[in-house]
């Protein structure tokens, strides 16, 4: 997604779904993505996977999540994170 910071929803196909759920990553480095629906390209370090068997529960659980990543805080508080509790503390707080 083209925010700022930039953020990657890696599409997964829900045939081969055992267990739902959502992973959040924080990379060091930034990875280059194309963006979706544009010709540019994204460079993120936070990535969401949404991992849902059903198509419908994948977009309502979507346009949750992009409303969340729109209003800042969970990105930004992910990446400025220094433990793995303290990410897992933000993730949950905000998912």
């Amino acid at each position: 997604m083209p925010t700022v910071p930039p953020v990657a929803i890696p599409h997964t196909d829900g045939t081969f779904v055992k267990n739902e759920t959502i992973l959040c990553i924080v990379n060091k480095n930034e990875v280059a993505f194309n963006e979706m629906g544009g010709e540019g390209v994204v460079r993120p370090k936070v990535f969401f996977m949404l991992v849902f068997s059903e198509g419908t529960t994948h977009l309502t659980q979507l346009q949750k999540l992009i409303t969340k990543i729109q209003g800042g805080e969970l990105v930004e508080k992910s990446l400025h994170t220094k433990t793995l509790e303290e990410f897992k503390t933000v993730v949950h707080t905000y998912l």
